[in-house]
């Protein structure tokens, strides 16, 4: 199997002035591409259109805080930490989806295999469809499909069926750019090294990483999450060390990864067994498992001869 290949980028994939639309999952998914967006904002076209699925509700109790406050704290912390790099509130949707409705549907599901999809989930492909045709882009970019958290490939999930069908009516090809998160093996923010695949990587400049760390410090509600995110960092540095190749946050942040849209089997996992993925889910105690969920998702929204 070959390693992922790093290519160079897409010529004027991020200076030429062209509609960009990004869709993400949840608040602060923004901050592992703060370099690739900062950069589509400065091209001299129209700054690009983000969209936020959920409401990011979902670790509310962590704070003590009710829903609907936590997700407005939420909201507020994006839109401050995107205006550092030139993404202004008006080009920004919240769709508001609650991800303790969407994890209490993904529960129920996986409870009972044999139910029809959740009406919610055809919700969030609405809302999605929506946003696309407001925004009419020339490119898209969104969550890379990992097998990594749910939302995420709900959220992938939704806008490429989405481009898709636009494409159809519209006999055109809208490229699409997935952007990693989560990985097997605590592989944060970058595409697994043994991943057959093209893969697209910038090197930050010194203003772009400035401003990468002025946006880590404006999350306070996720606090907990980015100190673990040093941690790992921290340590898989010192394990890269050993060969030769020692990094800290400083340098693994001042590189992100993109890459062209993969031809993704939507109903199988993305790792050699579907009980890898979404390892730390669950909704009340109840696993999040992608056999029984997203696989279905997948089916019957991204499979050939779906939709």
């Amino acid at each position: 199997m070959q390693a992922k290949r790093e290519t160079p980028l897409p010529a004027g994939i991020l200076t030429d002035p062209k509609r960009h639309l990004i869709v993400l999952a949840h608040q602060d998914d923004e901050l592992p591409y703060a370099g690739i967006f900062s950069r589509l904002a400065s091209n001299g076209a129209t700054p690009p259109r983000v969209v936020f699925v959920t409401n990011g509700d979902g670790l509310a109790h962590e704070s003590q805080m009710a829903p609907g406050p936590y997700a407005e704290l939420r909201r507020a912390e994006s839109t401050e930490a995107l205006g550092v790099i030139g993404i202004a509130p008006s080009q920004l949707s919240f769709l508001e989806f609650s991800e303790l409705e969407l994890y209490a549907a993904l529960a129920g599901l996986g409870a009972s295999p044999a139910a029809p999809l959740p009406a919610v989930f055809e919700r969030v492909y609405e809302a999605v469809r929506d946003e696309l045709a407001a925004a009419s882009p020339d490119v898209v970019w969104t969550l890379a499909w990992q097998g990594g958290h749910p939302e995420h490939d709900l959220t992938h999930a939704a806008i490429v069926r989405a481009v898709r069908e636009r494409d159809r009516a519209a006999s055109t090809k809208t490229p699409i750019y997935e952007l990693p998160a989560y990985e097997l093996g605590g592989i944060a923010f970058r595409f697994r090294p043994w991943a057959d695949r093209e893969v697209h990587r910038i090197r930050l400049s010194e203003p772009e990483l400035a401003a990468k760390h002025q946006m880590l410090g404006m999350y306070p509600t996720q606090a907990r999450v980015i100190g673990e995110f040093r941690k790992l960092i921290a340590t898989a540095g010192r394990v890269a060390g050993l060969v030769g190749r020692r990094f800290d946050l400083e340098t693994y942040f001042a590189i992100e990864e993109f890459a062209p849209l993969a031809s993704h089997r939507y109903d199988r996992s993305t790792h050699v067994s579907s009980r890898l993925d979404y390892p730390f889910d669950d909704f009340e105690g109840a696993p999040i498992r992608f056999d029984r969920t997203l696989a279905r998702v997948g089916a019957a929204w991204l499979s050939e001869g779906s939709g």
